[in-house]
């Protein structure tokens, strides 16, 4: 994991663990700014639940295609801050992108259930949207872990904000910006340590996904 420079209030240094570099800083996220970015969240959500399956599939699609289109990059950023072997790197990115196809393809759409002996009804089961999903994930699959939950969040409807590992921010930057790219603002970021997920967590979000244990919150 990478390693960070002394603890800060409003800045988390990035330092590779593979040569000591400075790779990069990203701003710890306040509590009035992650109120401000559910809030957001919460206004994208309205929009995408009220559009029908087939549209969330091909936007996932698109969200695939910007995933393989900027691998490298991504790759590249996960290996550094992370320290794993390259061959671990294309692995998380290959593991997504298999996420976001399934999730798009398959998993939600409406089943038709069976009503015998009523042989006159038709029953089908639906997913609805809860809204605004927090995800908090982990620094040893930065990006897999959070592609486990992330595709399928979106393809029901839900929008996103993702508070990554502080081992791991600029993984989770970039995941969120290679999501947006693909042209809406589904997947929203949150940085900081676990002072950062207890306000995400209080914040009103509709539904938690927690990657580890209780303490890791």
């Amino acid at each position: 994991m990478a390693l960070l420079a002394p603890a800060s209030d409003s800045q988390i240094d990035s330092v590779s663990p593979v040569n000591l570099k400075p790779m990069g800083s990203v701003p710890v996220t306040g509590p009035d700014e992650i109120a401000e970015t559910v809030r957001r969240a919460r206004e994208v959500s309205a929009t995408w639940a009220a559009g029908p399956v087939r549209d969330r599939r091909r936007h996932l699609l698109r969200v695939r295609s910007a995933l393989v289109e900027r691998g490298g990059e991504i790759v590249d950023t996960l290996v550094a801050e992370t320290g794993k072997p390259a061959s671990d790197g294309w692995q998380e990115l290959l593991v997504s992108s298999v996420m976001v196809s399934y999730a798009a393809k398959r998993l939600l759409r409406p089943e038709r259930l069976g009503t015998w002996p009523l042989l006159v009804k038709r029953a089908w089961f639906e997913f609805e949207p809860h809204g605004v999903i927090a995800t908090i994930t982990p620094w040893n699959w930065p990006l897999a872990i959070s592609m486990q939950t992330i595709p399928f969040a979106l393809a029901a409807g839900n929008v996103v904000v993702n508070k990554p590992s502080e081992y791991t921010p600029l993984t989770g930057q970039a995941l969120a910006y290679v999501i947006h790219s693909a042209g809406i603002e589904l997947a929203h970021v949150v940085q900081g340590d676990g002072r950062a997920a207890q306000e995400l967590i209080r914040s009103g979000v509709d539904t938690i996904a927690l990657t580890g244990i209780g303490a890791t919150a």
